[in-house]
């Protein structure tokens, strides 16, 4: 009887746990559900292109959109998301029936969060592999129900990727301590599989196939298990393989890092004899490993073989170079930084106020032969993966679960220390880690709401769909537009922030928006630059833009200029103002630019029809906006 209790006792604390974990997602619905463009409020840009790419599938299931003709009008770009997301999402979707915005939205909003459950569900198992206490492994699943940056990605509002690059990296360990320690065949099948979907699904998944290889040929590989590590490699090869073909058709390129492509094949090849090697000759394997290292300067030195060389270049540059445009980018920063400022908000926040204790993992990592295999597995993974995740904040959540598991192991290895020297803090010692994780979020709130941006963005929209006229803005119109099912022939010329969600409402082309591709930012500086009326007609004209909707987006102007090795000085300039630094523009040089004077001045152009235009109050680059129609388009 006892035992049955306990059991009941121990999954009613589980159910109550998921049930906190979807409580906490939902819980920023009244600003998500606030009407103010008629659609859910999504609260990043780049979820309304998701929207966008959903909205494509379910009207031509099972095709999935490659090269996008509304983004980057009027010459349109390829997509820079791999498929299997949209899969993960779409497929419940189409099964439900849905084929309409609200249902769309509504739907997707709590297919994130089942997948954020899903994410708490696996940090737990990890914990509870790792950990023999229960208890402590309980309080690692209820960290993962609450903890802000797993809830950011999984709860209302929410539709990107992110989620599934948290549920990963726990997954993969998971998977691979049964595999190779417990000798299960399934478990290999299903790793194998994994790490394909995972590369199908993310780009920055290769950090993740990376520890997998490091802690195989490392820690867990042996002679008998070598038969189930080449069903995994092979399997993981023979899932990637057909996906390199498709894509290689649809975007005619044989190396891409965004996309599984034969670069990706290449490199579990490369990564797989590695590994190989390193388990089956253990004694040299520091020469291997110097090997490897070597072989891997020369080529990259020398841009040979180029498959693996140029993808792998562009990437360190994107993880570590952070140049050109990301330099605006706060999410590129590290996680102690933004915009090159120190602050600690974002890894208190996150991270909890125990997120000094990362640098032991990298101690124990040092003398992790002294402990079990599991726990060399968790050092060698959570020191690879917080590489990335400390350089940007973007990869933050690649580490965080296997974090979590950490910081539930030092407090296991605590209390067991102390049992020995017959402390009885066990308790208090628990209250305290708890709160220290929890404390920062209760301060700002577990889901997150409307940010400045979003608010100014969100209403920026209202006031131009409101300017619309019925057949312009008609769902069924807009849907079949984003179904490519009806042929657009007009753009929208916005500020990039703005661009996603005009295109997902309206279903017309945009000229730039957050993907920041060089040929539309560039040809967004270049209509910037313009000072004859007459040049600024021509190029709406030549590119077919129907709406330009203009903000005083003065600092996004100054950007331009410094990315591109220019001075602005004849237009912005830095003074101190009662003691302190600050930005100041030269407005009456800015008025020679076209699109400044046709902000800023109250005149009307023959060529154009003033829809609207609006001043914010808020903390965002820009609060001026003003909205025209482009009468001189045929």
């Amino acid at each position: 009887m006892v035992k049955k209790s306990s059991r009941f006792l121990y999954f009613s604390i589980i159910f109550a746990g998921f049930c906190l974990a979807a409580i906490l997602r939902m819980s920023n619905y009244s600003f998500v559900f606030q009407n103010i463009t008629g659609h859910l409020n999504f609260i990043d840009p780049d979820c309304f292109y998701q929207l966008r790419r959903l909205v494509y599938f379910l009207a031509n299931f099972p095709q999935t959109l490659h090269f996008d003709p509304l983004a980057d009008w009027p010459a349109g770009s390829f997509v820079d998301w791999p498929d299997a997301f949209i899969y993960l999402i779409g497929v419940p979707l189409k099964l439900m029936g849905v084929r309409d915005f609200r249902s769309l939205e509504i739907g997707s909003c709590f297919m994130m969060i089942f997948y954020g459950l899903v994410c708490c569900f696996a940090i737990f198992r990890l914990a509870k592999r790792l950990i023999p206490d229960s208890s402590i492994a309980l309080l690692v699943f209820f960290l993962s129900t609450m903890n802000f940056l797993l809830i950011r990605f999984s709860c209302l509002g929410q539709l990107d990727h992110h989620i599934f690059e948290a549920i990963y990296p726990p997954v993969v360990l998971l998977l691979s301590l049964k595999a190779f320690q417990d000798f299960s065949k399934g478990s290999s099948v299903f790793l194998g599989l994994l790490l394909s979907l995972a590369l199908m699904t993310s780009s920055s998944s290769i950090f993740i196939v990376g520890v997998f290889f490091a802690i195989y040929g490392f820690i867990l590989g042996k002679k008998e298990n070598f038969k189930l590590y080449f069903l995994t490699v092979g399997l993981t090869f023979a899932s990637l393989l057909p996906a390199a073909v498709l894509n290689l058709m649809a975007f005619g390129r044989f190396q891409m890092m965004e996309h599984p492509s034969f670069f990706h094949i290449g490199l579990v090849l490369v990564l797989a004899l590695f590994a190989y090697l390193v388990a089956r000759f253990k004694s040299q394997a520091p020469a291997i490993l110097l090997g490897f290292f070597a072989l891997f300067l020369i080529g990259y030195a020398l841009n040979w073989p180029s498959l693996l060389m140029q993808p792998l270049a562009q990437g360190f540059e994107y993880v570590f170079g952070r140049s050109g445009v990301l330099q605006n980018v706060s999410e590129a920063s590290p996680i102690f930084l933004n915009y090159n400022q120190v602050q600690l908000n974002f890894i208190h926040l996150n991270f909890g106020y125990f997120v000094y204790l990362l640098p032991l993992a990298w101690v124990f990592g040092l003398f992790y032969k002294k402990f079990s295999v599991q726990e060399r597995v968790l050092f060698l993974s959570l020191t690879m993966l917080s590489a990335p995740g400390i350089f940007q904040k973007r990869f933050a959540h690649i580490m965080l679960g296997l974090f979590l598991v950490f910081v539930g192991w030092c407090l296991w290895k605590t209390l067991e220390a102390f049992k020995r020297w017959k402390f009885r803090i066990g308790p208090l010692l628990i209250f305290t880690l708890f709160c220290l994780a929890i404390f920062p979020t209760l301060q700002f709130g577990f889901a997150p709401s409307g940010t400045p941006r979003d608010l100014v963005d969100l209403n920026a929209t209202k006031f131009f769909l409101e300017r619309l006229k019925p057949e312009e803005k008609s769902d069924l119109i807009v849907w079949d537009r984003l179904a490519l099912k009806r042929k657009v022939t007009e753009g929208i010329w916005a500020n990039p922030n703005l661009g996603h969600m005009l295109n997902y409402m309206t279903g017309y082309g945009v000229l730039t928006n957050s993907f920041y591709h060089w040929d539309s930012f560039d040809k967004d500086f270049k209509w910037r630059s313009i000072e004859s009326d007459y040049d600024f007609v021509q190029a709406l004209k030549e590119n077919k833009i129907r709406f330009y909707i203009l903000a005083d987006d003065f600092r996004f102007f100054q950007l331009q200029y410094r990315l591109r090795n220019l001075d602005p000085k004849s237009f912005v300039e830095n003074k101190v103002i009662d003691g302190q630094m600050a930005t100041v523009f030269n407005i009456p040089e800015l008025e020679k630019k076209v699109w400044v004077r046709r902000l800023i001045r109250e005149e009307t152009f023959p060529d154009s029809e003033k829809l609207f235009q609006v001043k914010f109050n808020t903390d965002h680059f820009y609060n001026y906006l003003k909205a025209y129609r482009f009468t001189a388009l045929p």
